[in-house]
């Protein structure tokens, strides 16, 4: 039933409450209802390691970092090249209105830590580095 059910995740396919928590409590899945995926050891075993990380994602430093850089090298950007910049980055079970969220909580979050700035509210704002004193 394990190996029906990890198919059924892969081909991301539904599955019941149930059986996803059954899995997960075998450490077979991981991931956020409904963006469940094989966990890494299943992957390893199936020799989907690369597949694995695509579906997992990265770390938010990675993502923060990337959008520190782009900013470093162009010095300020519209949201829309960010996100031409990021979409390609992020994991490939998201939609792409979770991608847009996923971008704008980014932005949110160098914002809050005062690493970057917009320099005008509204459609059209360009995003710049803040000066670190």
């Amino acid at each position: 039933m394990d190996v029906f059910l990890l198919d059924k995740v892969q081909k991301r396919l539904p599955i019941s409450a149930v059986d996803a928590r059954a899995l997960r409590a075998r450490k077979l899945i991981e991931g956020r209802t409904p963006n469940i995926h094989v966990s890494a050891k299943v992957a390893q075993v199936m020799g989907e390691q690369a597949q694995h990380t695509l579906n997992k994602g990265l770390d938010s430093a990675f993502y923060r970092e990337l959008v520190l850089q782009h900013l470093r090298n162009f010095t300020a950007c519209k949201r829309e090249e960010l996100e031409a910049v990021m979409r390609a980055k992020l994991p490939d079970v998201l939609s792409d209105a979770q991608k847009r969220n996923r971008i704008k909580n980014l932005l949110a979050d160098l914002s809050r830590r005062n690493l970057i700035a917009p320099e005008r509210k509204g459609p059209g704002a360009r995003w710049r580095l803040v000066p670190q004193k």
